[in-house]
C-alpha cells in the first residue's frame, strides 16, 4: 500500500468517524426537545415503559448497556439501578439545624 493510499483510506474512516458523531448530536437535540414538550403523564409512561425494558433484559444485556452508556456517558452510567426494579439511591437528607 503506498503512502498516498494508506493518507486517503485515513482520511476516510476519519470522515466517516465525523459524520457519525455529527449525526448523533442533533438526535440527542431532538430528543431533549421532546421531553421537554411531554406532558407529566407521557413523561411517566416512558419511564415507565424503560423500567419494563430494563426489567426483561438479562444481567448480560444489562452490563453492556452499562457500557454502552459509560461510553457516551460517564456519569449518566452511576445512576443506573443494579437490580431490577431498585431505584437509584436518593442523596442523603441534609441534617436540620436546632431553632
Amino acid at each position: 500500500m503506498t503512502r498516498s493510499t494508506s493518507a486517503l483510506i485515513t482520511a476516510l474512516v476519519l470522515a466517516v468517524a465525523a459524520v457519525g458523531a455529527a449525526q448523533a448530536q442533533p438526535d440527542r437535540e431532538a430528543l431533549r426537545e421532546r421531553m421537554q414538550n411531554m406532558t407529566p403523564e407521557q413523561k411517566a409512561a416512558m419511564k415507565e415503559k424503560l423500567r419494563e425494558k430494563w426489567a426483561s433484559m438479562t444481567p448480560e444485556e444489562r452490563e453492556a448497556a452499562r457500557q454502552r452508556m459509560a461510553e457516551r456517558r460517564p456519569d449518566a452510567a452511576k445512576r443506573l439501578p443494579e437490580r431490577p426494579g431498585a431505584k437509584a439511591p436518593s442523596p442523603a437528607p441534609a441534617a436540620s439545624e436546632p431553632s
